[in-house]
């Protein structure tokens, strides 16, 4: 008899979406990081701002952050901030 194989179930069936908040000023990266994550592997929202940030944060169950330091200012760098009282989220730099 053949091993069975193991097949993982989609994510769809899970209903456990991970969310992927970008958070940048700039049109073009959000664009960039939005075709780059498939729409049914991710939920993919936007912050542009590190006060947007935080309210995602506290609004829904963030599970990775991609950051834009390409033009980074104070505000990216407050954006970052949370990623010391959010451990389990993933923070993500990119240029």
């Amino acid at each position: 008899m053949a091993p069975q194989r193991r097949v993982a179930a989609p994510v769809e069936l899970i209903g456990a979406t991970p969310l992927v908040v970008v958070c940048s000023p700039r049109e073009p990266f959000r664009t960039a990081v939005r075709h780059a994550l498939p729409r049914r592997r991710a939920r993919v929202s936007h912050a542009k701002s590190a006060a947007e940030l935080e309210r995602a944060f506290h609004r829904d169950l963030v599970d990775m952050v991609v950051l834009d330091i390409g033009h980074a200012t104070d505000d990216t760098w407050r954006a970052a901030a949370p990623a010391a009282e959010f451990p389990s989220a993933a923070f993500v730099a990119m240029t």
